[in-house]
């Protein structure tokens, strides 16, 4: 018969929050403060809020546990700025920001793209690629069922400053107009051909 032993007292250890969430790029930025301190086992876990993005309670010993308090050091409105080609040729700032979740999206008006991703911890990492305005022309070109060869030219710019036209002046038909994005940013396209007599 086998004997029977005493499993002991169970160790529990309790976790909130994760510093492997920041981005290393945040992390490296904004340094970071590690507290370890021994506690007894009545205290509990503190919160993930403000600058504290990780806790932990560890316990080793049927006596005590060690407590790991995981801070965020500082600017946290700091950003990180970077540079992209966009599919026009044109080069665009890439902005990140490490911000307070609740925050919201709100890219200026030539932006590209924006988006934000909940880190769980109270933060969020902000992407917004912003262009100025206008952006550079783009040429190109397409062969009409005529057999005519359409000249095109594509600019990004304001909405605002887009006239939508069509005319027939010396031969050339013209024709202005404009493809998506927004209300406040869009493409606009001019068309121009020979017009056969």
């Amino acid at each position: 018969m086998p004997i029977s032993k005493n499993a002991g007292q169970k160790l529990i250890s309790k976790f909130k929050g994760l510093l492997d969430l920041i981005p290393p790029e945040f992390r490296a930025k904004l340094g970071i403060t590690q507290t370890v301190q021994q506690v007894p086992l009545d205290v509990e876990i503190d919160p993930v809020a403000g600058a504290v993005v990780e806790t932990k309670l560890t316990q080793e010993r049927t006596n005590e546990r060690t407590k790991t308090i995981v801070e965020i050091e500082g600017d946290v409105t700091d950003t990180l700025v970077s540079q992209v080609r966009l599919s026009n040729g044109q080069i665009a700032t890439r902005t990140r920001s490490f911000i307070p979740e609740g925050t919201a999206l709100t890219p200026p008006v030539g932006a590209v793209d924006g988006d934000q991703k909940n880190l769980g911890i109270g933060f969020l990492d902000q992407t917004v690629i912003d262009a100025s305005l206008p952006g550079p022309t783009v040429f190109s070109t397409r062969i009409a069922p005529d057999g005519v060869v359409i000249q095109i030219a594509r600019t990004r710019k304001l909405g605002t400053n887009i006239t939508e036209s069509e005319s027939i002046s010396s031969g050339v038909w013209t024709k202005i107009y404009r493809e998506g994005e927004t209300d406040q940013v869009a493409t606009e396209v001019i068309e121009t051909r020979s017009v056969l007599t």
